[in-house]
């Protein structure tokens, strides 16, 4: 029973972490407005993209779109290097008719199904394309695409896999927004009321009093002795030893007074 209930309080918390939205379609047959992550992905349909595995083979790539005019609904394929694609010399490694989409925080994930058919792997089942797009921000204009792996050792879900970096999946940031915070309102605003405390000032003493030279800066004795009272402020603040009188000279008669008294004083203290 724990076990169980372990094993939902982890799915739960993955669901809310990850938030994945998976939604099946036909990606020629989704119009943008019904579909957050077309609309996402939308300066990208339209392009066709080439990668190379620099073995053996070369790949043509399109987001919800066909790589070409003679390949109708096809979204990845697969043909040889140094010849030009045909139906008779490419393999369809996944379609845009049988899509499905999912995302998260800075990530879209595409896959194309109903690939053709393997001969002799992964028990003829249909290729499959995973195609991971994820946010890189300095990557502003085209975005870089290269193939992962092509996975074809298991019996069973097979796939070849795509990494996409691009910007047009990156996460706004609100410190990019263009606003002023709080913080800069509250320094300009001050900015702004020392200089025109200066400006008002200076032309007030100067038309209004006939003051000139430094007289001009408008309360220019205070600020003059501004630095005197912020030190007497200091020490009276932050000095924690108590004021003590200066020690007065005693010249030589005032001492030998002071002594004759003493010694009357101790007189007074001896028993009879």
């Amino acid at each position: 029973m724990e076990a169980a209930m372990a094993t939902m309080v982890n799915s739960v918390l993955l669901m809310v972490i990850v938030f994945v939205a998976t939604v099946h379609c036909d990606c020629t047959g989704v119009r943008d407005k019904d579909n957050e992550l077309l609309t996402l992905l939308k300066p990208l349909q339209g392009k066709t993209y080439t990668i190379s595995d620099s073995v053996e083979y070369n790949y043509q790539l399109a987001v919800c779109s066909d790589v070409g005019k003679r390949f109708t609904g096809v979204g990845v394929l697969q043909y040889p290097m140094a010849v030009t694609p045909t139906a008779n010399n490419s393999k369809v490694v996944g379609r845009i008719t049988n899509t499905s989409i999912k995302n998260g925080t800075d990530w879209v994930y595409l896959e194309y199904g109903g690939g053709d058919k393997y001969t002799s792997h992964c028990t003829s089942e249909s290729r499959n394309a995973h195609i991971m797009i994820i946010c890189n921000s300095d990557q502003q204009d085209e975005p870089s695409v290269t193939l992962v792996e092509e996975n074809n050792e298991k019996s069973t879900e097979c796939y070849y896999l795509f990494e996409m970096e691009t910007s047009l999946v990156c996460r706004k940031s609100k410190s990019n927004s263009g606003g002023l915070g709080v913080g800069s309102i509250v320094v300009i605003c001050l900015f702004v009321l020392v200089l025109a405390y200066i400006i008002i000032g200076v032309l007030f003493n100067r038309i209004v009093m006939g003051a000139k030279g430094l007289e001009q800066i408008p309360n220019f004795h205070f600020w003059q002795q501004f630095g005197e009272l912020c030190a007497d402020g200091c020490n009276l603040v932050c000095r924690c030893q108590p004021h003590q009188e200066p020690r007065s000279y005693k010249g030589m008669d005032d001492q030998l007074t002071t002594h004759d008294e003493n010694l009357e004083n101790d007189d007074t203290l001896l028993p009879m």
